[in-house]
């Protein structure tokens, strides 16, 4: 069985999307949908990236796109700066552009009930 393989590049530039956030979790793969997205990460309305994987590559390539690393807190529904290594075992690392506009996301989100608690 053949699959089309395609980069990010090339998928948004074909269909004239714009996502606002993107959610990779790609099983390993991530510095290779970072490297076939180079030109869209560049692109002023992507304004968070939230990424299943963590390392110095996939660190550097954010960061030169602009993007940087934050922690989120789920109870105040607060984002702060992420120093260091990544925590968690590399896993769901938070890149923000636009801190203001994914702040105000987080403030203005509904809140949800699990088991009774609300977050």
């Amino acid at each position: 069985m053949e699959v089309p393989l395609s980069s990010l590049d090339q998928l948004l530039q074909e269909s004239g999307a714009t996502p606002l956030v993107w959610k990779v979790d790609v099983e390993g793969y991530e510095p290779e949908v970072l490297r076939g997205a180079a030109a869209a990460l560049q692109q002023p309305h992507l304004r968070a990236v939230l990424l299943e994987a963590d390392s110095p590559a996939l660190q550097r390539a954010m960061e030169a796109a602009g993007i940087a690393r934050y922690s989120y807190h789920l109870f105040s529904r607060t984002l702060s700066p992420a120093s260091g290594p990544a925590s968690s075992g590399g896993h769901n690392q938070l890149w923000i552009r636009d801190l203001p506009f994914v702040q105000e996301r987080c403030r203005a989100a509904p809140p949800v009930r699990v088991n009774g608690l609300e977050l």
